[in-house]
């Protein structure tokens, strides 16, 4: 139970750091509904804690398709039980596409498929944008809020106060940055790489690393001025 509940809770520090699209799948081991259990009853208390951390993130359930039941027991005949334990969660993205879909848009039917496509794949676009700038700004302010409370208790140690805030400050920074970090495993695959990325992209800008490159044209160079030995002596 205890394990249970630290997840709920993780879920919700992870809320509090993003606004923009993420998702949640996987086993969670709880019912959202007492009608996704058959064979064994559950009671509306059990699955308060699960439900109250899913309103609390603002998450949507993603409905199925098929059965909705993603577990048994493997028993036989009335011992059988079957639940929904699995599942995937979005916070807000199908009001936006809903949204986006019913646009007005004029022309044939494929056309309007079309333009509802580039319209939906634009807004997803803009929310993942969002999202991400998000991560990295509340990833700096921690680090800042951290910075200033760790020099606070380096000027007062036995401070009880500055100990406690800079023991939740640090908290708060590990998260967003794990946070942080994630999001640039997915934009380059790993964080430690990210110099280096920055560093081929600034090669390539200012010609270091081109390999097209235009020569110079010693012809033009020698019609200019030209500095002389006398001048450069002096």
């Amino acid at each position: 139970m205890k394990e249970r509940k630290d997840l709920w809770n993780d879920l919700k520090d992870i809320h509090s750091m993003i606004e923009g699209p993420w998702i949640i799948l996987g086993d969670f081991n709880y019912i959202l509904d007492v009608k996704e259990s058959i064979g064994s009853p559950v009671r509306e208390r059990e699955i308060e804690d699960f439900r109250a951390c899913m309103q609390h993130c603002e998450l949507q359930d993603i409905k199925y398709s098929v059965n909705i039941f993603t577990w048994n027991n493997k028993q036989e005949g009335t011992a059988r039980v079957f639940s929904k334990i699995d599942r995937g969660m979005l916070p807000g993205f199908l009001e936006l596409v809903d949204e986006t879909w019913k646009s007005d848009i004029q022309g044939t039917k494929m056309y309007k498929v079309s333009q509802k496509l580039k319209r939906v794949k634009a807004a997803l676009v803009k929310m993942r944008k969002n999202g991400n700038a998000n991560i990295e700004v509340k990833f700096r302010k921690a680090k800042d809020e951290l910075d200033k409370l760790q020099t606070c208790l380096h000027s007062h140690p036995q401070d009880v106060n500055a100990r406690e805030a800079e023991k939740e400050a640090r908290e708060e920074y590990n998260s967003a940055q794990e946070l942080y970090f994630s999001y640039l495993r997915e934009w380059i695959g790993d964080p430690i790489k990210v110099p280096d990325a920055f560093l081929e992209y600034y090669e390539n800008l200012l010609g270091t690393a081109a390999t097209n490159k235009k020569t110079v044209d010693l012809a033009v160079v020698r019609s200019g001025p030209i500095l002389t030995q006398d001048m450069a002596d002096s």
